[in-house]
């Protein structure tokens, strides 16, 4: 459900709340860490000391980061050598149009991204 995301992005973030987690099994998402868990306590104290900004960055045993989810930033020419990892993503945060029966719409991912954190160049040709 949707609730249990926004739960999983709070115990990937605030270390203080999160409950024992668990080994990843061989194979699976890194969201099965959290299957089947509880909140250990129900007075919470929010603290940003312990809010760890980016989480996905840290390889954790059977799970290993995305080869483009670095800690750094860096230019990537999408061309014919570039890796797939790279250029599926690539394809995700392009701006393009979608194209339906009878209407076409922007898309613009870029937007999403930067309110997370994660900056992107710009959405079109600029003169």
């Amino acid at each position: 459900s949707l609730f249990k995301l926004v739960q999983v992005w709070t115990w990937e973030r605030f270390r203080n709340i999160r409950p024992e987690v668990r080994e990843i099994p061989q194979g699976e998402p890194r969201i099965a860490r959290w299957s089947n868990l509880q909140q250990r306590s129900k007075n919470v104290r929010w603290s940003f000391d312990d809010f760890d900004w980016r989480p996905y960055i840290k390889p954790l045993k059977n799970w290993n980061p995305l080869r483009f989810y670095l800690e750094e930033a860096m230019l990537v020419t999408v061309d014919d050598n570039l890796e797939d990892e790279f250029v599926s993503f690539a394809r995700c945060v392009r701006s393009s149009q979608l194209v339906g029966i009878d209407f076409v719409e922007d898309y613009y991912p870029n937007r999403v991204a930067m309110q997370f954190g994660l900056a992107q160049n710009l959405p079109g040709l600029i003169t």
